[in-house]
């Protein structure tokens, strides 16, 4: 959530017509429905969080289209004095995109042009969907380092806001070197993009945009494996937790393990993989190892309930 003096009608105002210059009018509103509309994360997961909602609403609202742009518009928001909070997909679940003190909300969705893929790396602006990105990585026999369960997260959002899931097992969590570079943008109301490497890179992970609001960023690819996605289900949540570390184990290491009470599974998109009343344990583990993490599941009282091609999480 940023908290900041709340600004002027008058600054309000003046800054809509500069933006509007600036990003047409197709890229910045005023209307109440869309400044509603992301006003709100994922926060409504939070029955402590969602009992106090609303707790702020944008006055404004721009998508810059690349990183340039998104330079631009922060310098606009300094020059005039309007507090900015930065948005990727929403996903977040502690409401860290909610501005708390209205203002701008800058939109980062509209920027999401994947740069480059090399070997080991790929480049993209901030608001590329993660999902786009392994896409972009399968296409040259690479996968991405690590991603989130809610896959069309964006690349930005979950550098700034995120912090592990699928690959995390590996890998650690996104400060610990999954990022290479990133172009940011600081609230000096210059509107350049600086750019950081390695450790400095680290200042501006998992920071909620506090230090300086990514634009682009550089992440680490390694060899594409071959992946399955694997459902189970337990009578209750503590069968499903006795097998966690045990399939954590296995060899390939998985991309996923995760568990959830059968409240929390009922609440997932539905799927027949999801069986009402019953803890679900899901996870992405390299084909090899599907035989082995199923007699795990059924030694612990637990059933398997699908394998599926395919390396995205089956999660939400």
């Amino acid at each position: 959530m940023t908290v900041t003096a709340p600004a002027s009608p008058t600054a309000v105002a003046a800054l809509e017509s500069e933006l509007t210059a600036l990003l047409g009018e197709r890229n910045v509103s005023s209307e109440l429905r869309v400044r509603e509309r992301v006003s709100v994360d994922g926060a409504r997961m939070s029955p402590i969080i969602s009992e106090l909602l609303p707790l702020g609403v944008a006055e404004l609202v721009a998508f810059p289209t690349s990183a340039e742009l998104a330079g631009q518009a922060v310098a606009a928001a300094v020059r005039h004095g309007v507090p900015i909070t930065p948005r990727g997909k929403g996903t977040g679940n502690y409401g860290q995109g909610i501005p708390m003190a209205g203002g701008l909300v800058l939109d980062l969705s509209r920027a999401r042009a994947v740069v480059e893929v090399t070997d080991g790396l790929l480049t993209a602006e901030a608001g590329t969907p993660m999902v786009t990105c392994e896409r972009a990585a399968q296409a040259t026999g690479q996968q991405l380092w690590m991603y989130p369960s809610t896959v069309q997260s964006s690349l930005g959002g979950f550098l700034a806001g995120g912090s592990g899931g699928t690959g995390s097992i590996v890998h650690g969590t996104n400060d610990a070197g999954f990022v290479a570079a990133l172009d940011v943008v600081l609230a000096d109301g210059s509107g350049e993009l600086v750019h950081v490497e390695g450790e400095e890179a680290q200042h501006f992970v998992h920071n909620y945009g506090t230090a300086g609001i990514i634009a682009r960023a550089t992440v680490r690819l390694e060899p594409l494996q071959e992946w399955r996605g694997f459902y189970a289900s337990f009578p209750d949540f503590r069968g499903a937790q006795s097998v966690l570390r045990a399939l954590g184990a296995l060899s390939p290491t998985p991309r996923l393990i995760s568990a959830d009470t059968p409240e929390i599974t009922a609440a997932l998109p539905e799927d027949p993989a999801f069986p009402a009343g019953r803890a679900s344990v899901r996870g992405i583990l390299e084909a090899g190892t599907v035989g082995a993490a199923t007699e795990l599941v059924e030694a612990a009282g637990g059933r398997l309930e699908d394998v599926r091609e395919g390396r995205r999480c089956p999660c939400r």
